[in-house]
C-alpha cells in the first residue's frame, strides 16, 4: 500500500514523505519561492506543489500531522491554514486522509514515547533506515523524518480509526 506523510514545519516549510508497504521511498521539502509573498499566494503555491506530488505518486492513505504547537496566535493560525490545505488536497486527490499527532505516529513507527523530541526521532529514523537520504539536521532532515514517521504509521492509524476526520 502506498502512503504519504505530511509535516507542516514552523519555518515556512513543509515535508512530504512517501512509503510503499511501510518502507521509505521518497521525501521532499517544500518552501515558498518568495518568503515575502502573501499568505494566500504561499497557500496556493503549496497546494499546487502538493497536488502535483500526490497525483504523480498516488498514495492511498495520506497522514497530515495534527498541529500541536505552543507559539503565538498568528503563527498557529498560519500553520493551521497550511494543515487545512494539506487535508483538503489529500482528499481531492482521492486518498483516505488521517490527521494523527506526531507523538502517536512516533510511537507506532519507532516505538518511542509520545513526548520524544524531533531531534531524537530524526536520529532514530537515520539508525533504522541508514540508506535513506533524510538530509542534514539543519536542512529539513528532521521535517523529512517526521513526514516519513507519518507515512510509515498511516495504515496503523487507519486500522485503529484514530486521527480520522469525517470523510
Amino acid at each position: 500500500m502506498k502512503t504519504a506523510g505530511i509535516d507542516i514545519a514552523s519555518a515556512g516549510k513543509a515535508a512530504l514523505a512517501l512509503a510503499t508497504d511501510e518502507r521509505p521511498r521518497r521525501a521532499f521539502i517544500w518552501q515558498p519561492e518568495h518568503h515575502r509573498d502573501s499568505e494566500a499566494v504561499r497557500l496556493k503555491e503549496f497546494h499546487d506543489w502538493l497536488e502535483a506530488k500526490l497525483i504523480i505518486y498516488r498514495p492511498q492513505v495520506v497522514a497530515v500531522e495534527q498541529l500541536a504547537v505552543f507559539l503565538n496566535k498568528k503563527v498557529i493560525r498560519a500553520l493551521s491554514h497550511f494543515e487545512g490545505v494539506a487535508l483538503l488536497t489529500g482528499k481531492q486527490c482521492g486518498a483516505i486522509v488521517v490527521n494523527p499527532t506526531i507523538g502517536s505516529s512516533r510511537n507506532i513507527a519507532l516505538g518511542l514515547p509520545a513526548n520524544t523530541n524531533k531531534e531524537t526521532a530524526w536520529k532514530a529514523m537515520r539508525e533504522l533506515y541508514p540508506a535513506f537520504p533524510f538530509g542534514r539536521l539543519d536542512q529539513g532532515g528532521m521535517d523529512k523524518a517526521d513526514a516519513m514517521v507519518h507515512a510509515l504509521s498511516a495504515t496503523t492509524h487507519l486500522e485503529r480509526g484514530k486521527g480520522m476526520r469525517k470523510q
